[in-house]
């Protein structure tokens, strides 16, 4: 798991970057396009998330006595 979570990392910090490139080159055009988050980088925050949290219920479900 910890293997997804650090590749979901990777392609966020991509797509922070490449957010941030569109949004410096819209800036002075479509300043619409420039606010909040891209498709990708708000998706790949979601699954970051979601991948983070399956990995805290799966280490709490080992830590249970048996």
């Amino acid at each position: 798991m910890n293997k997804l979570i650090e590749l979901t990392e990777q392609l966020l910090e991509v797509a922070l970057q490449q957010d941030a490139q569109h949004k410096a080159l819209n800036r002075k055009g479509k300043a619409s396009e420039t606010i909040g988050e891209s498709f990708m980088v708000h998706h790949l925050k979601i699954l970051k998330k979601e991948l983070q949290k399956a990995e805290n219920d799966n280490n709490s479900e080992n830590n249970r006595p048996k």
